[in-house]
């Protein structure tokens, strides 16, 4: 894409603001009453702040300057105003009337012209060379224009000859001398209050930044230029800002924040006036489309840039697009199309010593002879690209050509070569921050190890390199990396994780190759040459066409000819042939009526069948006609959607008013893409009958398609599932309240033994209470996964990353059974080792779950003997490390058969061992999900009567901070400190409300109770509160409920209390729910203190020094 600077004398003007208009306005008042000294000056004014709004204002105050400065024989006067006139017609693209405006302005000499409007003409003339590419004439320009302005204070135009300047150096890749300037331009633009200016300046020094492939930097420039844009009119400038904030987030593999902002300032009507830029956007939007596969919409908005770049004669803008395009068509291995788009690219990138756009068309015709296997060619083409872009020293073009050199090296076989160069690239990838561009350079050495047999090292870059396409939202990356795993697994021998990851990418390649992708990107590309054809050639199409229409109509009628002697002559026959078999003809007729009626009958009892069958199932068929909007249903559907007695006409419309509105809007897009690509769609959304009656209803659609294989209508069924789905809301519901049940008393045992933790406790005492609530914490986890256990089985479990410290959690799970073994009399042992002894990184909730359902098990089936819990060392990483997991009994055993079925939902050994020692059966497979849910295994051995061993390996990151998130002590009330809040507190529970109180009082915090909704929102509006603790389930008013009231309130500061919610759903969604429904915050039962803390602390009101 573009990195220079585009048409920046529209930057040099300020945005027109209400202030600037009303000075204008004033301006062309005095007009009148001026003297004619005056007035010239100021009809000068007008044309330089014109410039930036109409071009043809400006011209023509322009030639009115020139006609009083002529009438008066003012010199300086005339020579500005034949350089504005020459400016006019540069803006306009009419370079040779320009070039003769200022030759005119020239021949007034520099003593009578002055130095400041002289210097004027020679940067405009410095722009008209720089178009032409004559890049030297243009520097002598400048340099002359710098040699007059050096006494000059002119701020206007010394700005606008310095940022062309910083433009010229731009292009010629001299980036820290243009950063000088636009720094020096920056400080003068602070010094005059220029804010149009100084935003134009911070958004080129982005540019700069983001041409050096130092996004961080280029942010912050942007971020530092967005409260200076204005809220509500849009220029040149703001556009420029806007482009560039896409541009950066497309470097960074950023495609989906990229993308939203093209399309929302795409979209925005003012816009349209400035064309260059609007193509800069189309043309990024076209990287974008093509990095996620949408090649039909990537040409769309090439060849839309293309006819803007190539109508104003902006030609390196022209290379960097053809380019693109020729990468578009080795997505669909069109060789003739890669080698006509970059040869054209090279002719001129060559002819206007563009020397970034040469060396991107070497790399890519050295790309196309390598796929057409001319290595040799190949290796120069790259090595011509590689030694320009390292005197450039643009780094993301350098990794471009380490990448391709190591794919030319691959396919010849050099794999030491290919490794280096892959290297190479991933190193200049990970300092430019690109996630994309990471993720193939990783993806490129996990192949080459591959081939070389390094397996261990390719699984882990492949794991990195999904990751970041993942990330980066580019499908075909994730596509290419899927299918590489598969390779790995089936070198490895592990046939079942190579057929996984050969479906995924099978599934992932079926959304981004299609016939008709390329059918689109052909037709979209037939449409643009078609505009280009010449009128001869049409001309001579439409004279082949009358031959070709007058050579068949004279071999039509020969055919005519031979067609009616055959009749005639057959005639005869056919008359004898219908005489003779007449009479068994009409016997043959009476036959097929009986049976068409016999038919008749079958058929429409098959549709009463149909129909009846429909009924049960509550299924509806339906056929939509795109050619003429005509609906059609079955039986069923009129019944579904209570229109039993409406006719076709306008039922489109009455089902329509039928559907929910927020559901209608996902059914039309839907529809609307199935139509697009052909994929059939399944959408459930509600119908609204009388009296708010809500129906659920599921429906399935697919297109119809024509003999030549166009989309002609739609056909599907609608399924009212109102039964199923109500029965799905009473199961959440229920759900929601059991957990809110279950999640309150057992925040309170946790609540009571944080604050006990936090007395003077002795060392036996600690102990019990840390025990009380790490079983307590313990208790809340298994009560999650069983309230919600599908989420399990459907492998929805998020697994969280924090450090603890292993023996101090394997010692906490021994400690729970200590009490039940010494009850049976079985000795418990744990063998811990020694070597771990630093913290690890991993989910410990779910581990002392595993280890607390295999214990619970060992414990359960042994009489006597023993137990044993140990932990031993299995493999260890620089970073991480496997730990190998085993729980030994000696109890009854399980046999060879019973065994095969072990860890299966609800299974255990037999009947009889329900009835003995009793449980549910869900133990092992929970304990078997969770642990290959975070890649590990679960094995089991046993032999009746002599007991079992249980085994799991899991593998841990190291981890080296210290405290141990979750398992560290509270920090001390001294660093605790909430003094001069005032919090309400709107909780039902009294155990809740003496935890929140005492932990409130100790931080220093005020408080006030509520026990429901409404007695909140009456101590809300009464009095001020610095933050709401709100409970979500409460009586007569809920927390939802006096949240909203809440948000209601006229009283600003009221209104926007900060207000957390306090809840027993755990899940993401409700987090979500509670966000969106005007709440700050999001606090789960049971509740870590440290977190109600840390959220407390950020509204509390900063300490203002004593007076």
């Amino acid at each position: 894409m573009r990195g220079h600077f585009i048409l920046l004398i529209y930057l040099l003007a300020p945005i027109l603001s209400s202030s600037q208009s009303t000075e204008i306005d004033s301006m062309r008042q005095l007009l009148p009453s001026q003297t004619a000294a005056e007035r010239l000056n100021t009809l000068l004014s007008l044309s330089f702040q014109f410039f930036e709004f109409s071009v043809e204002d400006a011209h023509h105050y322009a030639l009115k300057a020139l006609a009083e400065a002529r009438k008066i024989k003012n010199r300086p006067g005339e020579k500005h105003a034949l350089t504005l006139i020459g400016e006019y017609h540069y803006k306009i693209r009419n370079s040779p009337k320009a070039r003769e405006f200022l030759r005119q302005a020239d021949q007034i000499s520099l003593k009578e012209g002055g130095n400041l409007y002289t210097a004027y003409n020679y940067v405009i003339r410095a722009n008209i060379y720089l178009e032409g590419s004559q890049s030297d004439s243009a520097r002598v320009c400048f340099q002359t224009a710098f040699n007059l302005l050096e006494k000059e204070s002119h701020y206007k135009i010394k700005y606008y000859c310095y940022f062309c300047y910083s433009s010229y150096l731009f292009d010629q890749n001299q980036l820290n001398e243009a950063q000088k300037i636009l720094e020096g331009l920056y400080i003068d633009a602070l010094k005059n209050h220029a804010v149009s200016n100084q935003v134009a300046l911070l958004t080129q020094l982005a540019a700069i930044e983001n041409k050096k492939d130092e996004y961080k930097k280029a942010d912050a420039y942007l971020m530092k230029a967005k409260p200076l844009l204005p809220k509500i009119s849009y220029s040149y400038v703001k556009f420029n800002f806007f482009y560039h904030l896409a541009h950066i987030e497309y470097n960074k593999g950023d495609y989906i924040a990229a993308i939203t902002q093209l399309k929302s300032v795409l979209s925005i009507k003012e816009i349209a006036q400035y064309e260059d830029i609007k193509a800069d956007m189309t043309a990024l939007a076209g990287n974008i489309y093509v990095a996620q596969g949408e090649l039909d919409l990537a040409l769309k908005s090439y060849l839309e840039a293309v006819k803007v770049y190539d109508r104003l004669n902006l030609k390196k803008d022209l290379v960097n697009v053809y380019l693109d395009i020729a990468w578009l068509y080795f997505k669909q291995s069109n060789t003739e199309e890669i080698a006509r788009f970059a040869n054209m690219a090279m002719e001129i990138a060559k002819e206007t010593k563009h020397e970034e756009g040469i060396a991107r068309a070497h790399s890519t015709l050295g790309t196309l002879l390598s796929s057409q296997q001319k290595y040799t060619a190949a290796i120069q083409e790259h090595k011509k690209a590689l030694t320009i872009v390292k005197r450039l020293n643009v780094r993301k073009n350098i990794s471009d050509t380490y990448y391709n050199l190591s794919t030319l090296y691959e396919d010849l076989g050099q794999l030491d070569n290919a490794i280096f160069y892959a290297e190479k690239c991933m190193e200049m990838d990970e300092s430019i921050g690109d996630l994309f561009n990471l993720g193939m350079s990783c993806q490129k050495i996990a192949s080459l190890h591959i081939l070389q047999k390094k397996y261990g090292p390719a699984e882990a870059l492949l794991t990195k390199a999904l990751a970041l396409a993942k990330q980066a939202t580019s499908p075909e990356l994730e596509r290419d990396i899927e299918l590489l795993f598969a390779e790995l697994h089936e070198k490895k021998g592990a046939f079942k994780a190579a057929n996984q990851h050969l479906r995924l990418a099978s599934v992932i390649n079926d959304s981004l190759v299609k016939i008709a992708d390329i059918e689109k990107t052909a037709e979209i590309r037939a449409l643009f040459d078609l505009e280009n054809i010449e009128l001869k050639s049409k001309h001579q199409e439409q004279v082949l066409a009358l031959q070709r229409a007058k050579i068949d109509s004279q071999r039509n009628y020969y055919i005519m000819i031979v067609i009616i002697l055959i009749l005639v002559s057959s005639l005869f026959l056919v008359g004898v042939f219908l005489f003779n078999s007449s009479r068994k003809s009409n016997i043959r007729l009476r036959r097929e009526i009986v049976e068409r009626k016999k038919a008749e009958a079958q058929i429409l009892q098959s549709q009463v069948l149909f129909e009846e069958a429909q009924a049960i199932a509550r299924v509806g068929s339906w056929e939509f006609n795109l050619l003429n909007s005509e609906l059609h249903w079955s039986k069923e559907t009129y019944r579904i959607f209570e229109l039993e007695d409406h006719s076709t006409d306008g039922l489109y419309e009455a089902w329509r008013q039928k559907c929910h509105p927020e559901d209608f809007i996902l059914l039309e897009h839907a529809i609307q893409n199935t139509i697009k690509t052909g994929e059939p769609f399944h959408v459930e959304h509600r119908a609204v009958f009388h009296d708010a009656v809500i129906k659920y209803i599921a429906c399935i659609g697919e297109v119809v398609k024509n003999a030549e294989g166009q989309v002609i209508g739609l056909k599907g069924t609608d399924q009212d599932i109102t039964p199923q789905k109500q029965a799905e809301i009473a199961k959440s519901e229920f759900m929601a309240s059991m957990s809110h049940e279950i999640r309150t008393p057992i925040n309170g045992v946790i609540g009571i033994a944080n604050l006990l933790i936090e007395e003077k406790l002795s060392h036996t005492q600690r102990e019990y209470v840390e025990t009380l609530k790490f079983s307590a914490q313990h208790l809340s986890s298994i009560v999650s996964d069983i309230l919600d256990f599908s989420k399990i089985e459907s492998g929805k479990l998020v697994f969280e990353s924090i450090p603890f410290d292993l023996h101090k959690v394997t010692s906490n799970v021994f400690r729970l059974f200590e009490t039940t073994t010494k009850e049976k009399s079985i000795v418990l042992a744990f063998v811990p080792d020694p070597r771990i002894d630093y913290l690890l990184s991993g989910d410990y909730v779910r581990l002392s779950q595993i280890l607390s359902n295999l214990l619970s098990n060992a414990i359960k089936f042994t009489e006597k003997g023993s137990v044993e819990l140990a932990y031993t060392l299995r493999e260890e990483t620089q970073n991480s490390i496997q730990v190998n997991f085993t729980i030994k009994d000696t109890g009854i055993g399980i046999s060879a058969q019973q065994l095969k079925q072990i860890f299966e939902n609800f299974s255990q050994a037999d009947i009889s061992t329900t009835r003995k020692y009793g449980g549910t059966g869900l133990g092992l497979s929970i304990s078997k999900n969770l642990v290959e849910q975070q890649g590990g295994t679960i094995a089991v051995k046993s032999s009746v009567g002599q007991g079992s061993v249980f085994s799991v390996d899991l593998r841990y990151d190291k981890h080296e901070s210290l405290p141990p998130a979750g398992l560290a002590e509270i920090a001390p009330p001294a660093q605790m400190n909430l003094q001069g809040m005032h919090i309400l507190i709107a909780e039902d529970n009294n155990i809740n409300i003496l935890v929140l109180a005492t932990m409130l009082r100790k931080w220093g915090a005020e408080y006030v109770v509520a026990k429901d909704g409404q007695e909140a929102v009456d101590f809300a509006r009464t009095n001020d509160f610095d933050a709401i603790i709100m409970d979500i389930q409460m009586p007569n008013v809920d927390g939802l409920e006096a949240a909203h009231t809440i948000r209601q309130f006229t009283d600003n500061r009221k209104r926007n209390i900060p207000i957390i919610a306090f809840t027993a759903e755990a899940t993401p969604e409700s987090h979500q729910k509670y966000l969106s429904s005007g709440f700050n915050e999001s606090l789960t039962k049971p509740f870590k203190p440290e977190h109600l803390f840390s959220i407390l602390k950020k509204y509390q009101a900063p300490n203002l020094p004593e007076s």
